[in-house]
């Protein structure tokens, strides 16, 4: 869905409404709510063609969610009115999430499954480029031969594992005194679940002990509000990169890392 929207809509930023967030197994859905502590926080973005881009979502979204029109309250403090479907099916296998965060419920499902450490052999190295290949080259179309390069020789790189599987994994490459972290793929049924998370934080933990000045990564348009969310910045143009528009961001140092290091 992220990549749907970046192809129809322009991301405004975080916000939250009132409502109560529910997780239903395979998807979540909210429900309004008049108590003030109820909030569900999310995404905000404005569709470039809001007819067309409707018919999609309607679509998508199916029978159990209906569009409406609710307040929402953006981060920097502004009250907009904002489309939003809200769940209206039944309740039978429903978990309330009260911290009304989706992303970092997941996380925490995941926290203790998932491992993130640093690559130090060839057996485990084969795993980080066999996934590469599998998201870039074969999801996303990715020329095979610009995907691995020489900046694979000197960088450091990272592997995610769930009960000993590789499922994710990203690198960093020292340049002039800044870290840039890239080849950053998770395999497509475990996205969503805070995989990506733990990998770019382990990321900025280890550039920051190699002492870099400057972090920063060229993140595909799609998946910007992520990095948003972990603390960087979108700075410059959009470009394309193997044909895919991307954008260079910094991360900002307020950034708080929870990151638990795996040695």
């Amino acid at each position: 869905m992220h990549r749907v929207l970046a192809n129809r809509a322009e991301l405004v930023g975080a916000g939250k409404f009132h409502g109560k967030l529910y997780d239903f197994g395979h998807f979540p859905g909210v429900i309004p709510s008049d108590r003030e502590n109820d909030h569900v926080v999310g995404e905000i973005y404005e569709l470039n063609d809001a007819r067309k881009s409707f018919q999609f979502l309607d679509e998508y979204e199916g029978n159990f969610f209906r569009r409406e029109i609710r307040s929402v309250h953006l981060h920097g403090g502004e009250t907009i009115e904002s489309w939003i479907y809200i769940y209206v099916g039944a309740m039978n296998s429903a978990e309330l999430i009260r911290s009304g965060d989706y992303v970092a419920f997941k996380e925490r499902q995941t926290s203790e499954t998932v491992r993130v450490g640093k690559i130090s052999s060839k057996e485990d190295l084969k795993k980080a480029f066999a996934i590469r290949m599998r998201v870039f080259v074969k999801e996303q179309g990715v020329p095979s031969d610009i995907e691995l390069d020489r900046n694979d020789q000197r960088a450091v790189h990272f592997l995610a594992t769930a009960s000993g599987k590789a499922i994710g994994t990203a690198r960093i490459v020292m340049r002039r005194g800044g870290a840039k972290i890239g080849r950053m793929a998770v395999l497509k049924n475990y996205r969503r679940n805070g995989v990506g998370t733990k990998l770019l934080k382990r990321a900025v933990v280890t550039a920051k002990k190699l002492g870099a000045q400057k972090i920063y990564l060229h993140a595909q348009v799609a998946v910007i509000g992520f990095y948003q969310r972990l603390g960087f910045r979108s700075v410059g143009p959009v470009f394309d990169e193997a044909e895919i528009p991307h954008r260079k961001m910094v991360f900002r140092e307020q950034m708080k890392l929870t990151a638990k290091v795996v040695k």
